[in-house]
């Protein structure tokens, strides 16, 4: 499992990021390793829920091919969805699954629907391997992150963080970008860590 190519274009590993830049809500919800969606659905009185943007067979960005640089590959999978609290978009996901990868999951893949891929593919299963966290600064001008600039302030940055699961070898990219909006939400009192 290759890790080293997860830190291209600035992404860094937890003991090499600098956490100075980060605000209080960022650090709370950027470096813990609770399950996501557990710690959406642990804020107090809000409705959290999963909108799918798009599922679609593209070409990958050049730092999504350094992420996969031992696939040789130039396609993938690509869903985009965003986590909602009280219909207001807070967190931008973004799955990319290379070809082999998609071929060799495609049912459970395009089954998902507004159901979160970790709980429903990852956490807890044992054919399931994963990387460290990798994070970085996601600028607004990216072409690949366009969807997480969509809020009335027009933020030039916003912090990311991603890692890359093996399902039973096979490669699947995660990134989230933490949107404006999310500052909004102190950190849940109880989320369930992720096991994986």
């Amino acid at each position: 499992m290759n890790h080293k190519t997860s830190k291209s274009n600035g992404w860094q590993m937890a003991d090499n990021f600098d956490m100075s830049a980060l605000s209080t809500y960022e650090k709370h919800w950027l470096m813990d390793t609770y399950v996501l969606t557990s710690g959406l659905n642990a804020i107090q009185n809000a409705d959290c829920q999963l909108g799918v943007i798009d599922e679609t067979l593209n070409l990958l960005s050049d730092e999504e091919m350094m992420a996969f640089i031992d696939q040789n590959t130039h396609t993938a999978w690509i869903r985009q969805i965003y986590h909602l609290v009280d219909d207001t978009p807070v967190i931008y996901a973004r799955t990319v699954a290379p070809r082999v990868t998609f071929e060799q999951n495609q049912e459970a893949l395009l089954s998902l629907k507004t159901r979160p891929i970790g709980e429903t593919m990852l956490y807890g299963k044992k054919n399931v391997k994963r990387s460290p966290f990798f994070y970085r600064q996601i600028h607004h001008h990216e072409p690949c992150y366009q969807r997480a600039f969509t809020t009335p302030d027009h933020p030039k940055t916003l912090w990311g963080r991603r890692s890359l699961f093996y399902i039973s070898g096979d490669p699947l990219l995660i990134t989230e970008v933490f949107m404006s909006t999310m500052q909004h939400y102190a950190k849940p009192m109880r989320a369930h860590h992720e096991s994986t």
